[in-house]
């Protein structure tokens, strides 16, 4: 017998890196269609009733998270220790919480 679909109750979006391949670029303010990558995913996951959202990246973000409601901004230790710091940054930040957990990169849309 297959599961039923649940939806997930939370999500980690890793937002963070030096954008070493593109400059230096901040990937997460991106501009795509006139809007950042990161307020397309904030946006994305809204609508799909994700209710806990926490993107682990650089206080450079927090401006763009707080314009998107009420989403967690943290980040991983050492700053720039890679995708699986910052995992567990999103993680900790999330370790009251039961349920599913989406994990996404911010560079990886449409």
């Amino acid at each position: 017998m297959s599961q039923p679909h649940r939806v997930p109750t939370a999500a980690v979006l890793l937002a963070g890196g030096q954008g070493r391949r593109l400059g230096g670029e901040d990937k997460a303010s991106l501009l795509l269609r006139g809007r950042t990558l990161l307020q397309h995913w904030l946006t994305a996951l809204r609508s799909e009733g994700i209710p806990e959202i926490v993107v682990v990246g650089p206080d450079e973000l927090r401006p763009l998270c707080d314009a998107e409601g009420d989403t967690k901004l943290v980040r991983e230790n050492p700053p720039f220790g890679g995708p699986a710091a910052a995992v567990y940054a999103g993680m900790k930040a999330l370790e009251a919480m039961q349920g599913r957990v989406l994990l996404l990169a911010v560079d990886v849309v449409e």
